[in-house]
């Protein structure tokens, strides 16, 4: 148990220093997804503390295989032979945050420029639009993996298909079904929206933290076949976010949603692009007068953007 294992000329690591190994991967880990947004964090520890996770566990998993059984079984696996470019961008960003290469399809069943992240604790996987394979360019779609990426890394994906189907959990469990679906769908919605923002970055450190491609490829989300390179991002934020401020009665329909607004996303990431967090994370050198924003000036303006009303 103390002593190494040599066999066959291969040295094998003692139980005490695989552990050691194992706690040193999962600190490295603890600071690669630091980035994460505070509230995402706190709210999701709640949540996991909460007996819901367990309790539906079971009903996530037969609602993944039967909601997205059609998708793995008619998508085409990402891997060295299919589509070896995105592959390469997959394992890329898997490296970047620390986590297993999960299964990736390419879905002919998903509309537009899309992907999502989705499964359990134990089997998670990505589906990719057949449309963003095809349109999107190779950074811009690295943008997009890694942004599923960081979905599973920050161990989002078991509350956000329960998200998918939280409506139905009054029928699909007698009795404690609509106690369920009250206790976790009060958290989910705001919760849901600050793990795009943690996604978000994930997908910014996957893409090298180019910022004008993590922005052009959150545009191609909401803008489809436009061509976005002919759009000026700071204009449209500031545009966008004027018109959510003059239309308040409007923008109520943002409690509804599980996602933020684009312009808010993409306000957001600007913020986390010049924030002391991404210098740190990345460990790229900077000046004192960067006048980079600390940790704690970066959470308050970004709740400020993110907020509804």
């Amino acid at each position: 148990i103390e002593m190494s294992l040599i066999y066959d000329k291969q040295t094998y690591p003692s139980l005490q220093e695989y552990v050691k190994i194992g706690v040193q991967e999962a600190e490295k880990n603890k600071e690669r997804l630091q980035f994460a947004h505070q509230i995402d964090g706190a709210i999701l520890k709640t949540l996991d503390s909460l007996p819901v996770k367990t309790a539906v566990n079971k009903i996530v998993e037969l609602y993944v295989s039967k909601q997205s059984g059609i998708m793995l079984s008619t998508g085409i696996t990402v891997n060295p032979f299919n589509y070896p470019k995105l592959y390469e961008s997959l394992v890329s960003c898997c490296n970047t945050l620390g986590i297993s290469v999960p299964q990736v399809v390419v879905s002919p069943s998903m509309p537009g420029i899309n992907a999502m992240a989705t499964g359990t604790d134990d089997f998670s996987f990505i589906a990719i639009s057949d449309m963003a394979q095809a349109l999107l360019p190779e950074d811009q779609l690295k943008f997009i993996v890694g942004h599923e990426c960081g979905h599973i890394a920050l161990e989002h994906v078991v509350f956000h298909t329960i998200g998918q189907f939280i409506g139905s959990l009054g029928t699909l469990i007698p009795g404690i079904g609509p106690l369920l679906a009250n206790v976790v769908s009060l958290p989910l919605n705001t919760w849901s929206r600050y793990s795009e923002i943690s996604a978000d970055r994930a997908g910014f450190l996957c893409c090298g933290g180019d910022l004008r491609v993590a922005q052009k490829a959150l545009l191609r989300l909401s803008g489809g076949f436009s061509n976005t390179d002919e759009v000026d991002v700071n204009q449209y934020i500031e545009q966008s976010l004027q018109s959510l401020e003059d239309h308040k009665v409007g923008a109520v329909n943002e409690y509804f949603m599980n996602h933020p607004l684009i312009p808010k996303r993409l306000k957001a990431l600007e913020l986390f692009s010049r924030s002391e967090m991404f210098y740190r994370i990345t460990n790229r050198p900077y000046l004192a007068n960067d006048n980079l924003l600390n940790d704690n000036t970066l959470n308050d303006m970004v709740n400020e953007v993110i907020k509804v009303l």
